[in-house]
C-alpha cells in the first residue's frame, strides 16, 4: 500500500478516535492485516460512531499482525512529507514509532450487524441524490438544539423519501421547524420482531455525527487514488443504510470497486414526545 493512500485513509479515520484517555486503546487507530486474503482493516471508534475501512490489495507481508497506533500524531508528523509519496508503507516502522501499548483493542466486530440482518435498508445509488441528502444536513443541524443537535428522521415508504426535521427543546419552545426531504430507494424485508415503518417514527440522529459520516462517504468516493486528488464527480456510488430490528443500530456501507469498502456504525437516538 502506498504511503500517500495510507496517509489519506488515516487522516479520515483519525476523526473517529476517542478522546477519553481512560480508555487508551480507543484513542488510537487499530490496524489489522490478514495475510491469506491480503486484507488491511483500519478501525476507530469514539463510542458514538464506529468507522471501519477494508482494503484489499497485494501486500508483501506473509504473516498476520495487528496493533494500535497514534493516527493523529502520525498525520501531524507526516502530512507534508508523505502527501505524494508512492513508497510502500512499512508497518513495522509504523508500530515502532507510533504504536500505543494500551492492551487489546475491544472486539468491535460483535457490534456490527451482518448485512443480511437488516430488515430495513435505505439505498442511495446516485451521486445527485446523495449530494441532496448530505448538503442540507449541516444547515439543519445548525438550527437544532445546541445541546443535542437532534434531527428527527421519517421514512415515507409510498413516496420513497427520507425526511429530516429539526427538534429543539430549548426553553420548552419548539422554535421554527426546518425540514428537508430526499428521494431514496426503500427496501423492507421481513424479519423477526420488526414492526415495519412504525419503528422509525421516533428515531433521531445527532446531526453533527450524521453529517460527518455522510461527508466521509462522499469524500471516499470522490477521491481518486491514482492521481491522489479529489474528483468533482463520480458515478459508482451505492450507499446501503441498514437498520436493525428495534433500531438498535444503523450501519452505512459503501464499496468502491472490489478492493475498498467502508462501514460506519451510527447509534440512533430515541425520541419521546
Amino acid at each position: 500500500m502506498k504511503t500517500c493512500d495510507f496517509l489519506n485513509t488515516i487522516e479520515t479515520t483519525k476523526k473517529y478516535v476517542s478522546r477519553d484517555t481512560s480508555r487508551a486503546a480507543l484513542c488510537g487507530v487499530y490496524i489489522e492485516y490478514t495475510a491469506h486474503s491480503q486484507t488491511i482493516e483500519i478501525t476507530a471508534t469514539n463510542g458514538h460512531i464506529l468507522y471501519h475501512e477494508t482494503i484489499k490489495e497485494e501486500q508483501n507481508g506473509d504473516k498476520d499482525f495487528s496493533f494500535i497506533f497514534d493516527g493523529v500524531q502520525y498525520v501531524k508528523d507526516n502530512k507534508k512529507e508523505l502527501k505524494n509519496s508512492g513508497f510502500p508503507v512499512h508497518f513495522d516502522n509504523l508500530r515502532t514509532v507510533y504504536g500505543i501499548d494500551a492492551g487489546p483493542y475491544p472486539n468491535y466486530r460483535v457490534s456490527i450487524p451482518a448485512e443480511d440482518r437488516h430488515p430495513f435498508t435505505i439505498i442511495i445509488d446516485k451521486p445527485g441524490i446523495f449530494g441532496a441528502f448530505i448538503d442540507p444536513l449541516k444547515g439543519l443541524t445548525a438550527a437544532t438544539s445546541k445541546a443535542t443537535k437532534l434531527l428527527r428522521m421519517h421514512i415515507d415508504h409510498e413516496k420513497e423519501q427520507i425526511h429530516f426535521k429539526t427538534v429543539s427543546t430549548a426553553h420548552n419552545y419548539p422554535g421554527t421547524i426546518h425540514a428537508h426531504t430526499t428521494p431514496v430507494d426503500v427496501l423492507t424485508e421481513t424479519a423477526p420482531h420488526f414492526d415495519g415503518p412504525s419503528e422509525l417514527e421516533r428515531v433521531g440522529f445527532n446531526g453533527d455525527l450524521l453529517y460527518t459520516v455522510a461527508r466521509t462517504i462522499w469524500d471516499f468516493n470522490t477521491y481518486n487514488p491514482h492521481t491522489n486528488k479529489k474528483n468533482k464527480t463520480f458515478e459508482n456510488i451505492a450507499i446501503r443504510w441498514g437498520f436493525t430490528s428495534k433500531i438498535g443500530a444503523s450501519v452505512m456501507r459503501c464499496r468502491r470497486s472490489n478492493t475498498r469498502e467502508i462501514l460506519a456504525l451510527i447509534m440512533p437516538l430515541r425520541i419521546f414526545d
